[in-house]
């Protein structure tokens, strides 16, 4: 196992087999890595590698979040609570020499807690079979303040405008600015009408400002605001009707 591409390409990593069988650790092979990578940095989204923020989970021997870092990722967090894969991770992040530049968690992947640091925006994830645990961990992470949602609505959509409402959480605007390939726009709500927005409104935003997404709470935050029944319906139905993501 070796890093494919990047500053430390070639670099051998700890052989699995020093480790502990009974960890059942099974690393992402390196074509595969390679595979992941090519349609990463090519695949038509910029390059979301460079300087990125990765979270690595089930991190084993960190192969995911060490190949990011070679190739240009700012900061990797490794997440694993298995004892044998923090021991080969940290053998493998010193041959690396980026022990700054990383972080080392035993933890339950499926159980994240709050992040207290920048948001993550690269995340990888290669889960047991057969447990749910894929799913589990990433319900986990979006719950710590919905930036992996983030994460993912930017590999989705590429470079788009997002319209976020205006009063809603107001970290959203703050969030979308760290992903470069999104715009944000802001779409004030008028107090007198108890910000509500009909499905004509989100008509009439999406088609001026050219959105390719909106955002917002539901129910809102911080005004209690739910949006339900009939009128998500016709939102939905805006938003398909005229190619937007809600």
């Amino acid at each position: 196992m070796r890093i494919i591409g990047g500053a430390r390409r070639g670099l051998k990593l700890a052989d699995v087999g020093a480790g502990d069988t009974a960890a059942h650790l099974r690393p992402t092979s390196d074509r595969v890595r390679e595979a992941i990578f090519n349609l990463l940095i090519n695949g038509g989204y910029g390059n979301p590698v460079q300087g990125a923020q990765v979270l690595d989970l089930f991190a084993g021997t960190g192969a995911m979040g060490l190949e990011a870092l070679s190739r240009g990722a700012g900061r990797a967090t490794f997440v694993d609570d298995g004892a044998k894969a923090l021991s080969l991770l940290r053998t493998n992040i010193a041959k690396m020499r980026v022990e700054d530049a990383t972080a080392c968690l035993r933890r339950d992947a499926s159980a994240l807690g709050p992040n207290a640091h920048a948001p993550f925006t690269l995340v990888f994830l290669d889960p047991p079979y057969g447990k749910s645990l894929g799913e589990r961990a990433l319900t986990s992470a979006i719950a710590g303040g919905g930036r992996l949602s983030l994460s993912r609505l930017a590999a989705a959509l590429g470079r788009t405008h997002v319209g976020h409402l205006i009063p809603d959480y107001t970290a959203y605007e703050e969030l979308l600015e760290l992903f470069e390939m999104f715009t944000p726009i802001p779409i004030p709500l008028d107090p007198e009408r108890g910000y509500q927005a009909t499905a004509a409104d989100l008509r009439t935003e999406i088609l001026h400002r050219g959105l390719g997404a909106v955002l917002f709470s539901n129910p809102s935050n911080p005004t209690g605001r739910l949006v339900a029944g009939p009128q998500l319906a016709a939102y939905v139905e805006a938003a398909r009707e005229l190619d937007c993501y809600l």
